[in-house]
């Protein structure tokens, strides 16, 4: 049995140099802004967070931008592998971050002031949980990256 094919059109050239240029312009001003050269205090959610945080996210978004120009124009392989695990890289430092350094953030579990602190300990231990399972498959899939074939 034949199922219709879902998966609609690919976007056009101009849509997906668009979409990267927006990506470029807002991860270049939060990374300006992370070095201190320009203010974008309003585009920062949380004047809690470092400014690193504020600049690691723009450099995603930098590199985000580079693989969304490689749709249109061909880029060498090993500048998509960098752009791609220098993302993966980030995206890992920022979990951790997030849940295990981050001050002045608030989880939603509540219990109405019963349990002491136990609801917030419980959703960050959660979170916590979470971010060690995805090591976990990171490890994985690293090691059996660097690890020697042994098919003949």
């Amino acid at each position: 049995m034949q199922t219709p094919d879902d998966s609609g059109t690919p976007p056009s050239h101009a849509t997906l140099i668009i979409s990267a240029m927006g990506l470029l312009g807002f991860g270049l001003v939060m990374l300006l802004h992370s070095f201190g050269l320009i203010s974008a205090a309003a585009l920062r959610p949380n004047p809690l967070a470092p400014r690193w945080v504020f600049g690691v996210i723009g450099a995603i978004l930098v590199l985000a931008a580079i693989l969304m120009a490689a749709k249109v124009k061909p880029l060498p392989a090993r500048v998509i592998n960098t752009a791609g695990y220098s993302i993966l890289g980030l995206s890992w430092i920022m979990a951790h971050w997030l849940v295990f350094f981050s001050e002045g953030g608030s989880c939603e579990a509540g219990s109405g002031g019963f349990l002491l602190n136990l609801p917030a300990l419980a959703c960050r231990g959660i979170f916590g949980a979470v971010v060690i399972f995805f090591d976990l498959i990171l490890l994985t899939a690293a090691y059996a990256t660097l690890r020697p074939s042994r098919r003949v």
